[in-house]
Parts: C-alpha cells; structure tokens; sequence
C-alpha cells in the first residue's frame, strides 16, 4: 500500500527519528530509510540524504498521520527499523512507546487477563 503526501512525509521523518534515536545510524538503517522512500508516494526532491539530515518533532509528525492505513504502514515500518539489529534500543522503544500510545487503543481482553490493543479509532469530522 501507498501512502501519499503529509502523511507519508511524517511516516518517512519518524523512521530517521528512530533509526538516529540511539545516536548510531547505521548501513542498514540507511538502506531501509532508502527503501521505504523509494516506495513513498511524495513529491519529487525529497531524498534519504535530505531526511536524514533534518531533525524531527516526534509529537508533531505522529499527529500528521491521520488515516489508519498511513499508521498501520507507518508502525509496521518503525517497528521494523527499531528492529533492525535485533534488539531495539531504549531510546527507540521510547519513541515506539509514543506512537503506540497515540495510533493504538488499549482494551481489556475479553478473559480479564490483560489487555489487546486495537488500531486507535479516528473520530470523524463530518
């Protein structure tokens, strides 16, 4: 699926924001950050060198993504960047924390056993 626009754009700058959050950025994480540009839907002159060079509102680009399908590729894609080296780092799991919390609803399981946690619903505008 592609995502297209602001959306997209927000989605590629949280992928650099955790692949920089533990003051390392790896080959790989630059290989995966040119990947996912590569099959982003933006507008021409957006590089990975330009991204990557940039600093980021972690806050303000996950309220960015609005549609739950732009999130649900968002958090597949940085989930797997800060998975890259098999262990996440704190500081990626913190920022991992952040967009969990606001794209994902808490709910108690149906057994009282814990809770599962569901795509955050979006409220409509109309």
């Amino acid at each position: 699926m592609s995502i297209a626009g602001t959306e997209a754009l927000a989605g590629l700058q949280l992928l650099v924001a955790i692949a920089e959050a533990d003051g390392e950025l790896t080959a790989r994480e630059r290989a995966f950050i040119g990947v996912a540009l590569e099959d982003a839907n933006l507008p021409p002159g957006i590089t990975a060198g330009a991204l990557i060079a940039s600093s980021y509102d972690v806050d303000s680009q996950i309220a960015q993504v609005a549609s739950q399908d732009a999130r649900d590729v968002a958090l597949v894609a940085c989930r797997a960047i800060a998975h890259v080296h098999s262990a996440c780092a704190p500081r990626e799991r913190a920022i991992l924390d952040r967009i969990e919390t606001a794209w994902l609803a808490r709910v108690e399981s149906p057994s009282g056993r814990g809770v599962a946690f569901h795509p955050a619903q979006c409220e409509s505008s109309s």
